[in-house]
């Protein structure tokens, strides 16, 4: 598999940086818990170390588009909400936009920590 072609690295990084600034800044705006913004700050970098870490440790995935399209939905409305267009209860779904884009990737591990191993020997 090469590097560039099916990668998922590039879409899952997109994810969860886009889901982490809907949730921070849903937090910040509607509930005023702006140290909960350093904490996903915190740990969406260790996520995306995860990630970029080993090229043997990503599992190909046909959900990290679709996930990415719903985080860019999900961050969007939850941004549009919390600045004022649209009704502020609709601005928690910055917050469910984080939660897509964590589940995705932790479905991801769990899948390639069930892969069996090849050794190059």
């Amino acid at each position: 598999m090469s590097e560039t072609t099916n990668s998922p690295r590039p879409a899952r990084t997109a994810a969860l940086i886009l889901g982490a600034i809907g949730a921070s800044v849903t937090l910040s705006v509607v509930v005023s818990m702006w140290w909960l913004s350093l904490v996903l700050a915190v740990v969406t970098l260790g996520a995306l170390y995860e990630i970029w870490r080993s090229s043997s440790r990503v599992a190909p995935s046909r959900a990290a588009v679709p996930v990415l399209v719903v985080t860019i939905v999900l961050t969007a409305v939850g941004l549009a909400a919390a600045l004022g267009p649209l009704p502020t209860a609709l601005a928690w779904s910055g917050c469910a936009a984080f939660a897509v884009a964590w589940a995705e990737h932790i479905v991801a591990l769990a899948t390639d920590s069930s892969r069996p191993r090849t050794s190059a020997a």
